[in-house]
């Protein structure tokens, strides 16, 4: 039976954050996500980026690539 796209996209993103954070030598926690900065390579967007949507919900603690499970969907 396949996974449910949510449950993929979920995990692409958290492999995407992961990946980010391993291959970079500076990390920057900002409110709402992070910066990867690698001063090697300062024309590199994939190298220096802010990713917003990285923390975790304060009321139920879904990630970023979740929905807040106690927010009322329409």
């Amino acid at each position: 039976m396949p996974a449910e796209p949510a449950a993929d996209l979920a995990r692409a993103v958290a492999f995407q954050h992961a990946f980010a954070r391993r291959r970079t030598p500076r990390e920057v926690t900002v409110p709402g996500g992070f910066a990867v900065l690698d001063e090697r390579y300062p024309g590199s967007h994939d190298d220096n980026k802010l990713i917003a949507g990285a923390g975790r919900c304060r009321c139920c603690g879904a990630t970023g690539a979740t929905r807040c499970r106690r927010r009322r969907t329409r």
